[in-house]
């Protein structure tokens, strides 16, 4: 498992107030958190080249998915390690196996768990 310190994590929302919530919360946990509120931001910031090892993203946005947005993230850093949050009951069709999922609203608790079993 990677030091949290080291750990830079993106969050993608397109609804600002759960985006930070989340960053709030990944940074509690002693993460660093960079935040997007699109597909296409997410994706600037990968081509960009940043350094990041884990992307969780919101699973119903506008303009692009985050099935989409994985996949395209994908194809920029195959290594890269996802979750997606969700508010469906259902989990969302279109993300490989092995793709964590995160049910909102989520507890620190809940999120913690699903971050160290996304970057071991």
């Amino acid at each position: 498992m990677e030091d949290p310190v080291t750990t830079r994590i993106l969050i993608v929302d397109d609804e600002p107030l759960i985006a930070l919530t989340a960053v709030d919360m990944v940074e509690a946990l002693g993460y660093e958190a960079i935040e997007a509120h699109s597909g296409a931001e997410a994706l600037e910031i990968l081509v960009n080249g940043q350094k990041i090892d884990l992307l969780i993203t919101d699973h119903s946005m506008p303009g692009m998915s985050g099935a989409d947005l994985v996949r395209e993230a994908r194809l920029i850093k195959p290594e890269l390690a996802v979750m997606v949050s969700t508010g469906y009951a259902e989990l969302p069709e279109g993300f490989e196996e092995g793709t964590q999922f995160l049910s909102k609203p989520y507890s620190e608790l809940d999120l913690s768990a699903k971050i160290e079993a996304a970057i071991r």
